[in-house]
C-alpha cells in the first residue's frame, strides 16, 4: 500500500492501461497518453479535479461520464464526439488541442464552464456557445466562419484569437487580424 500523498501524476510520454493501482490515492491532477480501448471508470473513485488526456488512441470519452472535474484536455486525439460532457456539469475549464470535433453543442448546458480553448479544431461554428458564461476564450487555428457570436456571450472579459495563417476574419462586420483588436471589440 502506498503511504505518498500524490496529488498529482504525469504519465505524458507513456501509456498505462490500468489505473487501478491509483485508487485509493488523493491524485487531483492526471496527465496521460490515452492507451488503446483505455477505459476510465475504473479511476472513478479518485477525487480527480484536472484530467489531460492525449493521443492517438483517444477516440471515445464515453468513458468519463459521471466524472466530475474541473478540467478536461483533450489534445493530439483523432476524437470528434465530445457529447459526453453535457453531463460533466462541474466543469470550468475545457482545452481541445488538435482534435476531430467539429461541433460545441455539447457545452451549451454547462454553467460552470469559464474557460474554453480551442486549437486546431474543425469548429466552424460558434453558435453553439450563446449562453455559456465563459469568461474567457482562446481561438488559435480553427476554421470558423464568424466570431459575431463571440459577441453575444455575456461576461466574457478576454478572448484571444490568434491565426495569422489565415486572412483576417470578421467580427460584427469589421476585419479582426490580431488579438488585441479582438480584445478591444469585446470589451467596447
Amino acid at each position: 500500500e502506498c503511504k505518498l500523498p500524490i496529488t498529482h501524476l504525469n504519465l505524458n510520454g507513456s501509456t498505462c492501461p490500468d489505473l487501478s493501482p491509483c485508487l485509493g490515492l488523493p491524485i487531483r491532477s492526471i496527465v496521460l497518453d490515452v492507451s488503446p480501448n483505455q477505459d476510465f471508470r475504473q479511476i472513478s473513485g479518485i477525487p480527480l479535479q484536472e484530467l489531460m488526456l492525449r493521443g492517438p488512441h483517444l477516440d471515445t470519452i464515453k468513458t468519463l461520464e459521471g466524472f466530475q472535474l474541473r478540467s478536461l484536455s483533450l489534445d493530439s486525439a483523432p476524437i470528434a464526439d465530445i457529447s459526453p460532457l453535457r453531463k460533466m456539469s462541474s466543469l470550468e475549464v475545457i482545452a481541445l488541442r488538435d482534435c476531430k470535433v467539429d461541433s460545441l453543442d455539447a457545452l451549451r448546458e454547462l454553467r460552470n464552464l469559464d474557460s474554453l480553448i480551442l486549437q486546431k479544431t474543425r469548429v466552424r461554428s460558434l453558435h453553439d456557445l450563446k449562453g455559456v458564461p465563459l469568461r474567457s476564450l482562446e481561438l488559435r487555428e480553427n476554421p470558423i466562419d464568424d466570431f459575431k457570436p463571440v459577441l453575444e456571450i455575456q461576461g466574457l472579459e478576454a478572448v484571444v484569437q490568434n491565426d495569422v495563417s489565415r486572412s483576417p476574419r470578421n467580427v460584427a462586420g469589421v476585419p479582426v487580424p490580431f488579438e488585441s483588436e479582438m480584445l478591444r471589440l469585446i470589451q467596447a
